[in-house]
This record gives structure tokens, sequence and C-alpha cells, in this order.
């Protein structure tokens, strides 16, 4: 009897929380910067492209540090990942497994695994900032009555809504660090320039496809934007800071699919095997589904598809004993966040969109030893 007790662990409500960290990775599609700015090579000066298939593609940014991009062989880029000022995200679950619960093309078997949040009906997004911790208990994810058992878990299984949030102000710069014009919504097909770009209450899709009407009905989303340039662009820009800050709205992208180019709506991809590393930490690998509402069962239709399932296998198990008083759920989004812009026949830069890509999610225990707590680790 005292071995059972001693197998189960009861947490203080204190115990649970959620923050957004810089991932430190050599990997990350982050662009040079100077100046507090992104580095933009005007077109107009300076010619920059990249091969996609048999396009060429007008790339006003380099990657930093000499990173060359593995998809196109270039260090040229038009697209940005930052980690965003603010993140929303809508989660529905989260639990750790000691056995993998991937099953690549089925449902997830999650028979090893513990739920710390189950919230099928939160219709609440969590909104995340960095250096600020939120506490989930009092926020009505985490129940206060939660018991682990002790044990190692080298898994995690998250599922959250398929409509991501973000809100960002990002300033842009030339090579010598003076301001860069960038061009964003506003004044009809001619745009506002600026230096500061900010994000604008609009909904994208991850394929930037809009699809239909029964989608966006399906989605809850009135209108879908296309982005693109002149009317198009999804983010603004202006040249004082504190006025892109006070501008600044929530975006949303929704997670349409894995990132198979698809135009018949059955034919998405509704799970994805471990990405190993996930080109962020070399320590957490990501396997991911597209669910239906409950969050268990495969989606079999883009309109259908409304939950993401992720899965994060851990070089380093997450450990839970008599001693453990906490958790914390680290939200790594510096890959996750992505800046893109188009160039047009003026050589205008247009603001397009603001991209969410995955997340990355690390969990840290803190443990009680000799009447005092031990840091996060």
């Amino acid at each position: 009897m005292k071995h059972k007790i001693t197998t189960l662990l009861f947490f203080i409500t204190l115990g649970f929380s959620f923050n957004l960290f810089f991932t430190e990775s050599s990997q990350a599609e982050v662009c040079a910067k100077t100046n507090g700015g992104i580095i933009m090579k005007d077109p107009a000066v300076t010619t920059q492209t990249y091969a996609d298939g048999s396009d060429t593609v007008d790339a006003p940014f380099n990657y930093a540090d000499g990173y060359v991009d593995s998809e196109f062989s270039t260090n040229n880029t038009n697209a940005c990942n930052e980690m965003p000022e603010y993140y929303g995200v809508l989660i529905n679950r989260i639990a750790i497994c000691k056995d993998d619960p991937y099953v690549d093309g089925a449902n997830p078997v999650l028979t090893s695994c513990v739920d710390i949040v189950n919230k099928p009906a939160n219709t609440t997004y969590t909104e995340i900032s960095p250096d600020t911790e939120n506490d989930l208990v009092s926020e009505g994810l985490i129940d206060s009555d939660l018991i682990i058992a002790q044990g190692s878990y080298p898994y995690a299984f998250v599922v959250v809504n398929n409509k991501l949030k973000v809100k960002h102000v990002q300033k842009y710069v030339e090579p010598d660090g003076t301001d860069a014009t960038m061009r964003g919504f506003g004044n009809g097909a001619t745009g506002i320039t600026g230096t500061y770009c900010y994000t604008l209450e609009k909904t994208t899709t991850y394929s930037n496809s809009i699809w239909d009407g029964a989608y966006k009905t399906a989605m809850g989303s009135g209108t879908i934007v296309q982005a693109g340039d002149g009317t198009n662009a999804t983010m603004a820009c202006n040249d004082t800071k504190a006025t892109a800050d006070s501008n600044a709205a929530w975006s949303t992208e929704i997670i349409d699919h894995l990132g198979d180019n698809i135009t018949d709506k059955t034919a998405l991809v509704s799970s994805r095997d471990y990405l190993i590393g996930t080109g962020v930490d070399a320590g957490v690998d990501l396997a991911s589904y597209m669910l239906k509402t409950g969050g268990l069962v495969l989606a079999d239709n883009i309109d259908n598809a409304v939950r993401i399932g992720a899965i994060y296998r851990y070089a380093t198990p997450v450990v839970i004993s008599e001693n453990t008083v906490g958790i914390k759920f680290d939200f790594g989004t510096t890959y996750g966040s992505s800046l893109d812009v188009i160039v047009d026949g003026s050589d205008n830069v247009w603001m397009k969109k603001t991209g969410v890509d995955p997340f990355i999610m690390k969990i840290l225990t803190r443990e009680r030893r000799a009447a005092r707590i031990r840091a996060w680790r």
C-alpha cells in the first residue's frame, strides 16, 4: 500500500504555466538584421532571387549567419521567421505519454498518456508573450486536483484549434541601417509605406488558398484573404513605432493542411511522421495530425480538419518524481511565425502575410529539494 501512495503525485495550483521562449538553433530561418531591424535590400538597387521550380522569385532578404535553405539551396529569401510579440493558441488537450502515441495514417493511441489539459469544448485563446508566464489553473485549463503517476515520459500529445493568432510589429532597414521603405495595406491598390509594419485583423490560410464558401462556413470565418500585394496585403506599415504598436491587431492563420499541394479537399494528408530535430531543436522531434473536432479522429476532408494534433518526442524525457512541484510548458515560436513579402512589377516590397508554422513545446519541471524549490529544468 505504501508503494501505491508514493507512485502518485498531487500537484498544487501554483505549479503550471505557459510562456514563449527563444529557440537556440543554427537551422532557424531568421533573417539578417542591423540597427534593430530586418535588412531589406531594395529590389530597385540590388536584384536578389531564388528558383522555385521554373519560377524565379524575388527575395530581398538574406538568412542570418550564412544559413542556406535546404528546400531551395539559397541564402536569399522572401520570408523571415520571427518570434511574435504575442501568440494566441486555443488549447484543447495536453498529455504526457510513456509510449509513442503516433500511428502513421491512423488515429493516435493514448493508452499510456496522462492528461494535463483536457478541455475539448474550450473556446478561449491563451495569449502568450515572451517573458510572461500564464497560470493555467487560473485560466481554467488545468484542474487543481490533478494527479500524475511518477515515471519517465518521453512523449507529449497536444491538440489545438487550427486557427492560430499572432500580433506583431516589425522594423525593416536598408543594409546601412537606415529606414527601409516597405509597403502595406491601405489607400487601395497604392498601399501605405513605412519602416514599421504590423499585423491586421485579417485571416489567411497556411496554403494561401481561400477554398470555397463551404470551407469558410466550416472554419467560422466570414472572410479569408488570399494574401498578396495591393488590397490583398495583410499587414500595414508606417514610420512611427508608437503608431504601429497601437494599431497592431491579432491576425489569424488557419492551418488548412500539413503542407501538401492539393486542390481536392479530400486529398489532404492527415498524418505526418516525425521530423527529426524539427529543424529547430535537436532534442525534439515532431509528428503531426489534422484532426476532426473531437481531436482524436483523423480528418478526411479540408472542411473537417479543424484541430492540429502534435506529438513531441523528447531526447531527454520528462521525469515526474515525488519531489516534483510544478510543470512549465515553453512554446518555442522563433521558427513558427513567418513574415512574408512579395515584390511587384515596380520593385515595391509588399507585406504579404504573417504566416504561422509549427511551434515547438518543451516541458520543464521544478522539484523540491531539502526544504527549497529548485530552478526549472
